[in-house]
């Protein structure tokens, strides 16, 4: 695997098995994995020169605060695994991730949602705004701590905002961050946000692939309260099992 420092998490990823053309290509490509938490990637390869499923699942921490923060027994988790696509965008090499299909043996069904909603222990929104207009999308609980997601619709990019009001932050001075951006890489007049939310943590995909955002949350309930404002939006909501107890 390949490590990332400690203030980053888009990193290289070396291709066993490719052709010299392809790596060229990788070397040059947008990873497209953005946020504070996510460490890792595995090396891809080729069994038999049959390609096979690229799987990745990262450590969901980052070194600055690792052993700050506030969890008991456990202080890391890791992302949701996902599969790695070459896809491109703009003319150029983007490495895609997706979460694995196999999600589906966990999930509940979609259920329209609009304000409060039964959160559960993990649940996944899928969030469908137009892009004429900057649309604010915005988790929260009774006690008013949220997580901010704004969707730039010139710029094309996804910004988040983990602060003060996202919930406990003091355990470390590094870990309250004013803003987070990063490009969606997706064309048309909307864009669809996979967005995965636990008891500490947030993971936001493009339906796509294209754009991949992780970072770590400490409220003192789970977000179970869902805004939009902005521009047209479409939201569903289903309830993700647990698959250890």
């Amino acid at each position: 695997m390949l490590a990332a420092p400690p203030s980053k998490s888009r990193i290289g990823v070396v291709l066993n098995g490719f052709d010299a053309k392809l790596q060229a290509l990788v070397n040059a490509v947008d990873i497209g994995r953005h946020g504070k938490e996510h460490r890792v990637l595995p090396v891809a390869t080729l069994l038999d020169g049959v390609e096979v499923p690229q799987l990745l699942i990262g450590w969901m921490n980052n070194w600055s605060y690792a052993g700050d923060v506030p969890c008991s027994p456990w202080r890391s988790a890791m992302t949701l695994p996902r599969e790695l696509k070459l896809g491109e965008y703009d003319g150029k090499p983007l490495l895609c991730s997706t979460v694995v299909k196999e999600i589906e043996g966990i999930a509940e069904s979609w259920q329209d949602v609009s304000g409060s909603f039964a959160a559960g222990d993990a649940y996944q929104l899928r969030v469908t705004v137009a892009l004429d207009q900057n649309t604010t999308i915005a988790l929260s609980n009774a006690t008013g701590e949220k997580y901010e997601m704004e969707v730039l619709a010139m710029e094309r990019k996804l910004l988040v905002r983990r602060s003060g009001q996202t919930g406990s932050k003091d355990f470390n001075g590094s870990f309250s961050i004013p803003s987070m951006q990063a490009p969606l890489c997706v064309n048309g007049n909307s864009v669809t946000l996979d967005i995965f939310v636990d008891q500490s943590s947030v993971e936001v995909f493009t339906q796509e692939g294209t754009m991949a955002l992780t970072n770590l949350v400490f409220p003192s309930s789970i977000y179970n309260q869902l805004s939009v404002e902005g521009a047209a939006a479409e939201c569903q909501v289903r309830q993700l099992k647990r698959i250890w107890k």
